[in-house]
């Protein structure tokens, strides 16, 4: 029974219009306009009727194989050296048997070079034309020796034969939907380096890593046990399952193909086979799903690495993302014949939209982490984020800080700086911490030229507060005279920081910590508030947002308070301007103002309310009060009662105490007198 399920699934897969004009078909990698790696033994690969010869000819080789029983064959070209000039590859097929005639398939325009996989979700997808300087981009996107092959989004519960894509030639046209980070990576390298250069897209939204990565790989890995059984058994539930399933459905359809075809019309569609448990929830996002449509298709396709860009959609898995990551990189290595071929990735951006405050951190940390595993390499993105959004745009620096790791590892380009300064050393004397750093080039430098922001530092209490900062080379002095005994340093450890330390090449320093302290927040402070994202001064007790640009804004940190009232004077100069409370380690309320309308937002549980009106002047000073008293929320303007919500949804987990905060979204406000009191009127934070 499973041999005949297989036979007639694989017919399905093998496109029966292909199998008929040929007695050859090979997977649609193998294609017009394509790149084969120079330097290294290229696997040209496909299937034919068992037994049947098969001749591969190209650049003055040929090599022969011979299909095995399940109709596979296999033959390696010889290492060979870059070449642009378009020639042709051809595959011939001698059938076992005298009623078999010559047949096969010519593919035309295939040129030498360098191949690299770019692969992940959103950020890698996110195409040419939807990015910072695209438009100039695809202006000058006209690159004949630059070929794309983009695959079409895919999800299955077993691995794949095929994907649904083929190699262009890079244009303006088939650019515009290509991987920005793909375009501006492979554009530098041939620059660079001046051969032909073939990229892979292989990308996917809002994704986690697990469907990128084979079922051995979770297997193989200690930490993804559990991920690695709930694979065994969805794969052993799907075979029971097929082996009840009515093969007659499928034998028809087999039959009504073939019939059309013969009379040149489009074959029936495939009918529905039984969903397994891999392929239920979230479209793609169950372990093995993606890897098996989008990525197992690909190989062993020759190529010289691949570069990553994920990670956002493993902020719940933060304890896990080092083992899934270092499971994805060591087994797709090992599928493509255990060469440990370079994977360079991207740090995730600093973001405001993490549901916990300390997602973000936690996956920096695993990415880091990921450093210790051989040929791979981290790209820096602190100085380009836009922490509003998880997509930043400006994938330019992203593509080139990319190909600059590849540049000066794979490609002897040593004097090149391939990176950001990376700590490696962090030691105290007296009331000093002496940080040091690889990767300074001519030493460390503030990239905006401002003083150094978001280092700070604590003693053994783990409060942390602003460190004075002196650079000395590719060393850097902490002080504070609110730190006497200092015993841990960290570098732009928060949700949404906009630090500015690095090297005088460019390229951001990687974001650190020294401590192991677990959920110990260290945002840097104006007073006694604490700044989480955006610049933000105090002049004459008036609190100041500098940047209109980006979300920012000032709390008291997470604290246990429960019933309380807000109360401050607020000053808008545009909209969105916001109250937050009941801030915790899980996310919070605010209050979000516009102008004209009022309402209770909500973030990581608990339910929000709906809008009402509510006229706020601009650059008016209006008395704000927040009433929290168990889960019913009183906001007031200038005495007036505006809105009452009380959140009923224990399902979504309501906040039950937590702190308070002031901020705004893309424009400045100022805020004064702000007081935090209890129900008995005593004063819990403020003036």
């Amino acid at each position: 029974m499973g041999k005949r399920i297989r036979s007639v699934v694989v017919l399905a897969l093998l496109l029966c219009a292909s199998v008929a004009q040929a007695d050859v078909w090979m997977p649609s990698v193998f294609s017009d306009h394509m790149v084969l790696q120079r330097g290294k033994p290229v696997p040209v690969w496909g299937w034919a009727d068992p037994g049947e010869k098969v001749t591969v000819t190209f650049g003055g080789q040929k090599k022969k194989a011979i299909a095995d029983k399940s109709g596979k064959w296999t033959i390696r070209l010889d290492s060979m050296k870059a070449s642009a000039e378009g020639r042709v590859l051809v595959v011939r097929s001698q059938g076992a048997g005298v009623r078999y005639q010559e047949a096969g398939v010519t593919f035309t325009d295939v040129l030498v070079g360098e191949v690299w996989l770019c692969a992940g979700p959103s950020n890698m997808q996110w195409q040419l034309n939807g990015c910072t300087s695209g438009t100039k981009a695809l202006a000058r996107a006209d690159y004949p020796q630059i070929r794309l092959l983009n695959v079409r989004y895919a999800a299955s519960p077993i691995p794949m034969r095929d994907v649904n894509g083929t190699w262009e030639v890079c244009g303006p046209h088939t650019a515009a939907d290509f991987s920005a980070v793909g375009f501006f990576f492979g554009e530098r390298l041939f620059k660079e380096i001046d051969v032909p250069i073939g990229l892979i897209q292989s990308a996917g939204g809002a994704m986690r890593m697990g469907p990128w990565a084979p079922s051995a790989g979770f297997s193989s890995q200690k930490g993804l046990e559990t991920d690695a059984a709930f694979i065994a058994e969805a794969k052993a539930k799907y075979v029971e399952t097929m082996k009840q399933y009515d093969l007659g459905i499928v034998r028809k359809w087999a039959d009504d193909t073939d019939a059309a075809l013969a009379a040149g019309e489009e074959p029936p569609p495939f009918p529905t086979l039984p969903k397994s448990e891999l392929s239920s929830g979230r479209k793609g996002n169950k372990p093995t799903t993606l890897f098996n449509s989008m990525i197992a298709p690909l190989v062993p396709y020759a190529m010289r690495g691949a570069i990553w860009y994920q990670g956002e959609y493993n902020q719940a898995f933060v304890t896990q993302h080092k083992d899934t990551m270092e499971a994805l990189i060591t087994s797709w290595r090992t599928l493509w014949g255990g060469e440990p071929f370079p994977f360079y990735f991207v740090q995730l951006s600093p973001c405001y939209w993490f549901h916990s405050h300390f997602g973000l951190q936690g996956t920096w940390e695993a990415q880091s982490a990921v450093l210790e595993i051989p040929k791979t390499g981290m790209v820096g993105t602190s100085d380009i984020a836009e922490p509003w959004t998880r997509h930043t745009k400006n994938k330019v620096d992203v593509g080139n800080r990319l190909a600059l790791w590849a540049l000066a590892k794979d490609y002897s380009r040593k004097d090149l700086v391939h990176s950001g300064p990376i700590v490696t050393s962090v030691t105290f004397t007296g009331n000093q911490a002496i940080v040091t750093f690889d990767h300074t080039a001519k030493g460390l430098k503030s990239l905006d030229g401002k003083p150094l922001s978001y280092l700070v530092m604590a003693g053994r209490d783990k409060v942390f507060y602003n460190a004075d900062v002196e650079i000395d080379g590719d060393t850097l002095v902490l002080s504070s005279k609110k730190v006497r005994n200092p015993v841990a340093v960290r570098y732009g450890w928060c949700p949404t920081p906009e630090p500015n330390l690095g090297n005088s090449a460019g390229l951001p320093a990687i974001a650190f910590r020294s401590d192991d302290w677990k959920e110990v927040l260290s945002t840097p402070r104006l007073g006694e508030w604490r700044v989480d994202g955006g610049e933000w001064s105090v002049v004459d007790g008036v609190y100041m947002q500098a940047d209109a640009s980006a979300l920012t804004r000032l709390f008291t940190g997470f604290q246990d308070w429960r019933n309380y009232t807000f109360e401050l004077e607020a000053k808008h100069t545009g909209v969105n301007m916001r109250i937050f409370f009941r801030m915790n380690k899980k996310g919070s309320y605010s209050w979000y103002m516009d102008g004209k309308r009022s309402s209770i937002q909500a973030r990581g549980g608990g339910s929000g309310s709906k809008g009402v009106a509510c006229e706020i002047e601009p650059d008016t000073w209006c008395t704000l009060k927040v009433v929290a008293k168990d889960n019913t929320f009183k906001l007031f303007v200038d005495g007036k009662l505006i809105q009452t919500h009380t959140d009923k949804d224990e399902r979504k987990n309501a906040h039950k105490t937590g702190g308070v905060g002031v901020g705004g979204l893309f424009h400045k406000a100022q805020f004064r007198n702000m007081k935090l009191t209890d129900e008995s009127g005593k004063l819990l934070f403020g003036e």
